[in-house]
C-alpha cells in the first residue's frame, strides 16, 4: 500500500534491471505443496463525479510550492519562472499520472500463503520481495499483515478477502497506466 500523497508515479517494471515478475513467478513456484500462495491485484474504476485529474494536477503544484517554499528545490532571485527554467520533468510527471486519457482506479495489491503451517513466514516472505522493487513516489510500497487485518476483522474475513475480492481498506489510487504494470 504506498504512503501518500496518490499523486506520486509506481515504478514502472521498464525502469528496473529485473522485472518484479520473476520474483513473484520464482516465490510462488517455491511454496511447497499442499500450501498455496497468491498475488491479487482487486480494482475499481474511481467515480466519474470524482476529478481525480484535477486533484492530482493540484497536489502536484501544491507539492511543488511547497518544496520551493522550505527551500527544498533550486531557488530564484525572482518569484517567477525564468525562461530557460526547465518545467520538463514536472510537466512529464503531470502528464503521466493525471492525462485525461489515463482513467484513475482504486486498487488493492494483496499476497497470501494458505496451509503452509509454519513455513508460511518464510514462504510469504521470499513472496514479498516483489513488493520491494514496486515503489511509489521512490518509496517501498507499505504492509499490512494478518494480524493488522485480525484487530478489527474476524479470521473469515480474512478468507473472504481473497476469495470473493473483498476489500476493507481504500486501498490506493492509481491510472491505467500504472495498474497495467500491476496486473
Amino acid at each position: 500500500m504506498p504512503r501518500p500523497p496518490y499523486s506520486h508515479l509506481f515504478t514502472r517494471p521498464g525502469e528496473l534491471r529485473i522485472s518484479p515478475y520473476g520474483a513473484i513467478v520464482g516465490a510462488l513456484a517455491g511454496i511447497p505443496s499442499p500450501a498455496v500462495g497468491l498475488y491479487q491485484v482487486v480494482f475499481q474504476p474511481t467515480a466519474p463525479e470524482h476529478d481525480w485529474h484535477h486533484n492530482v494536477g493540484r497536489l502536484i503544484n501544491f507539492e511543488f510550492n511547497y518544496e520551493m517554499m522550505a527551500g527544498l528545490l533550486p531557488t530564484q532571485r525572482y518569484a517567477q519562472q525564468v525562461p530557460t527554467g526547465d518545467l520538463h520533468n514536472m510537466a512529464r510527471d503531470t502528464e503521466t499520472k493525471a492525462h485525461p486519457d489515463k482513467p484513475f482506479f482504486a486498487g488493492a495489491l494483496r499476497i497470501a500463503v494458505l496451509g503452509a503451517g509454519r513455513q508460511a513466514a518464510i514462504a510469504l516472505d521470499a513472496l514479498s520481495t516483489f513488493s520491494s522493487l514496486i515503489q511509489h513516489g521512490g518509496r517501498p510500497l507499505d504492509r499490512l499483515t494478518e494480524r493488522d487485518y485480525l484487530r478489527h476483522l474476524p479470521q473469515s474475513a480474512l478468507r473472504d478477502m481473497f476469495i470473493a475480492g473483498q476489500t476493507y481498506r481504500p486501498g490506493f489510487i492509481l491510472n491505467s497506466w500504472e495498474l497495467r504494470d500491476c496486473k
